[in-house]
């Protein structure tokens, strides 16, 4: 069981606040096609209040990194998603 954690935690910078370690430890624990998912969801989080601002747009930028998304596949999910919510 101690491997298990030791993969997930070993590249992870104890100095760094928590929102980023909780981000890269659900990149290394989540499959390929639950990443994009859950990179959907956050974005649909991110922009329910009908905005997307720049502290939005970087914690996004975050996750994609985190997650290894493809800049394409990232950007029509955020795109998707701005018309779903009619986000300005």
């Amino acid at each position: 069981m101690d491997n298990m954690f030791d993969d997930i935690f070993e590249d992870l910078d104890f100095g760094e606040p928590n929102e980023i370690k909780t981000i890269k430890i659900a990149g290394k624990s989540l499959s390929d096609g639950l990443k994009e998912t859950a990179f959907s969801w956050a974005v649909d989080i991110v922009v329910a209040d009908g905005w997307l601002d720049e502290k939005e747009r970087k914690y996004l930028e975050l996750v994609v990194s985190a997650f290894s998304i493809d800049q394409d596949v990232a950007k029509k999910i955020v795109e998707v998603t701005k018309i779903r919510n009619r986000v300005q």
